[in-house]
């Protein structure tokens, strides 16, 4: 199952450097493509569920990678998203495909967790 949305909210816990990320790729060097385009891994991104928790078990991948450096600790605005569910041990993760990522300052960080 996946889902539409046009945004979920997202943390870098560490710098994301756009020159250092290669696309997905299997054992074989193939890139893998996600509706026909490849993906682009973001380390250490977190998403956060609609009550402004964090989903541990989550990853971020997106199509267009961000043309600047961006800080850790940024709040991030995931845009036109797929998000697949599936478990992980005992606990639900969360997969998140998005078009692309804007860094959000903090005060719409916070004003995203109390919508």
């Amino acid at each position: 199952m996946r889902i539409s949305t046009p945004v979920a909210v997202a943390l870098a816990l560490d710098a994301i450097d756009p020159k250092q990320i290669s696309p997905v790729a299997d054992s074989d060097g193939a890139l893998r493509l996600v509706d026909g385009k490849p993906v682009y891994p973001l380390r250490n991104v977190v998403v956060r569920d609609a009550d402004g928790q964090t989903v541990r078990a989550s990853s971020v991948k997106v199509h267009t990678l961000p043309t600047t450096q961006v800080s850790s600790l940024t709040p991030l605005r995931c845009m036109d998203c797929l998000i697949t569910p599936w478990v992980d041990g005992r606990q639900i993760a969360l997969s998140v495909i998005a078009d692309h990522v804007e860094p959000m300052t903090s005060a719409a960080f916070v004003e995203a967790d109390d919508e």
